[in-house]
């Protein structure tokens, strides 16, 4: 995953401050277990796929 969101992610970020890599993607995972944690608990009818498609979509804006 990391390596994915670095290749991704990482020339735009590190151009604009390269100690932020670390932040954003501390931000992402702790953001990605916590939307997660809400659908288990919750008990809601949204499939994995569409949990995963409101992950990325968050981690993409």
């Amino acid at each position: 995953m990391l390596e994915d969101y670095l290749q991704r992610n990482g020339d735009k970020q590190n151009r604009k401050e390269p100690f932020s890599m670390d932040y954003s993607f501390t931000y992402m995972v702790h953001g990605s277990i916590g939307v997660i944690n809400q659908w288990l608990e919750s008990n809601s009818g949204e499939s994995p796929q569409t949990i995963a498609h409101i992950i990325s979509s968050l981690a993409h804006q």
